[in-house]
Formats: structure tokens, C-alpha cells, sequence
């Protein structure tokens, strides 16, 4: 703290918008991402589908496909809240929690959009 403080604020505005972002962004990563779309080929939707369903049989009530701020996909589960929605037929329908905007959205998706690209974070 104390090198911190001993810095000239002619120096800290030179680097508030280039090197601060990046050692910010080393422990939270959605802060300076510029993030293209995810793309929609190359996933194994089925399997991915085998997993949530799975999840489902498990008792798991809000099994979610989570896509990240780097772009990776996941099977994650959504903790219990009221406001997150339960998937009732979970082979029509999942819940996605995309990171790819820099916050959290929490959205309920169909497969066939999934598999066809139309949804937010997928290109």
C-alpha cells in the first residue's frame, strides 16, 4: 500500500485505463475482457443435455449450462433462490447463467436455440 500511495496521480491517470484494468482483471476476469461471441459449432450439445438431465434425476432443481467470461461452457448448479425459475421439462428447456457480458445473466433457453446460436453470448 504504501508503493501504491507514492505514486504520482500523473501516473495513475496514465495507467488507470490500461495496466489498473489488467491487475484488476487477473482476479476478476469480467472486468476488462473485450469478448467476442462464444461460437455455437463445435459443442456437444447432447452430452451437455445428458448432463443436465442427469443433474434432474440427481434432485438438483436448477442445473444450469454456465458459460464464462473466457468463453468456456459448463454444466453448473444455481444455488436455490426465489427468483431463479425451475425447469420443469429440462429436455425442452435449460437454464443458461452466461458471464460473457461481464455480468451475470440468468435465462431460461430452449436446446434447439442453443444448437442454432440464438442466444445472448453465442455467436
Amino acid at each position: 500500500m504504501a508503493a501504491i500511495d507514492e505514486l504520482s496521480p500523473a501516473i495513475l491517470f496514465d495507467k488507470l485505463l490500461t495496466e489498473i484494468p489488467k491487475v484488476v482483471d487477473s482476479w476478476h476476469p469480467q472486468l476488462a475482457h473485450r469478448l467476442a461471441p462464444v461460437a455455437s459449432i463445435g459443442h456437444d450439445w447432447d452430452w451437455l443435455e445428458q448432463q443436465i438431465t442427469a443433474a434432474r434425476k440427481r434432485g438438483e432443481k436448477t442445473p444450469c449450462l454456465w458459460i464464462g467470461a473466457g468463453g468456456e461452457i459448463a454444466v453448473g448448479i444455481l444455488p436455490p433462490m426465489s427468483w431463479i425459475l425451475v425447469v420443469d421439462d429440462v429436455t425442452e428447456k435449460v437454464l443458461l447463467s452466461s458471464n460473457s457480458s461481464g455480468s451475470e445473466i440468468i435465462l431460461v433457453v430452449s436446446w434447439e436455440n442453443l444448437r442454432a446460436g440464438k442466444v445472448p453470448g453465442l455467436s
